[in-house]
């Protein structure tokens, strides 16, 4: 069983484990990897590590490569909502002062 078989049986069973295709062959097997859903398709010999890193960190933890619109929304509502909770905080914070004394 080749590369491309064992991807093709893993997506058959309904498994989306993220699959990083490393090849030695430039041909049309590339478009067959890609239509089952591969990651990416590096060529052998690797030479650019950086991208191999990325492209397995990638696989691993697909929720830290969001893009940079959602990294700032989500920044701006975390920041959003601490400002809506703040006024409560002091509230509390000053509600238990006045009744520990």
């Amino acid at each position: 069983m080749n590369g491309l078989k064992l991807l093709e049986h893993i997506r058959n069973r309904g498994d989306q484990t993220p699959v990083l295709v490393i090849s030695a062959t430039e041909n049309g097997r590339y478009a067959k990897a890609l239509r089952l859903g591969v990651e990416d398709v590096l060529l052998k010999p690797v030479k650019d590590l950086n991208r191999l890193r990325e492209m397995v960190f990638a696989c691993l933890y697909p929720s830290m490569f969001n893009s940079r619109v959602e990294e700032e929304e989500g920044f701006f509502a975390t920041g959003m909502q601490w400002l809506i909770t703040l006024p409560r905080r002091n509230y509390y914070r000053n509600y238990n002062r006045r009744f520990s004394r």
